[in-house]
């Protein structure tokens, strides 16, 4: 696979993993408002507003994917061995025959934010969720644990 192609690929895949789990973030915003504000959720989440959410999603996903690929881009490498069988962006940096403490530190603030942050959000969501089924009767307990 050609250089180009390489960091396509990298970019492509890990956009769409990104993505992934950015839907899945608005996804559990969006089952939090269903549930802890049921009457305002109309007002509150739109499709507009959803599609909104879903567009900053993507956004921001590829861009915080496109500028690791750049920042790859612009290394020489030394190698052309790759030991996986797809491309992957550390595999590239690993590449590399000059410093890449730049490519390294953003991978790791980058990943590590991104993971963190998606993370805390969906557990509160879920966590505010439950907080308000142990408030509710058991029947509307399980109607919104359905709707998740």
């Amino acid at each position: 696979i050609s250089r180009t192609g390489c960091l396509l690929q990298v970019l492509c895949v890990i956009t769409y993993t990104t993505f992934e789990v950015s839907s899945l973030t608005v996804m559990a915003y969006d089952r939090y408002l269903a549930v802890c504000h049921p009457l305002h959720y109309v007002y509150l989440m739109s499709n507009e507003k959803a599609l909104k959410f879903i567009g900053g999603a993507f956004i921001f996903s590829f861009t915080l994917v496109l500028t690791a690929v750049l920042l790859s881009a612009r290394l020489p490498f030394c190698g052309t061995r790759i030991k996986n069988i797809f491309c992957d962006n550390m595999s590239l940096v690993i590449l590399s025959c000059v410093d890449t403490s730049v490519n390294t530190l953003y991978g790791t603030v980058s990943t590590t934010l991104f993971l963190v942050l998606t993370l805390l959000m969906i557990a509160y969501s879920y966590i505010r969720i439950f907080m308000v089924c142990l408030k509710i009767s058991k029947e509307a307990c399980q109607k919104a644990i359905h709707t998740l």
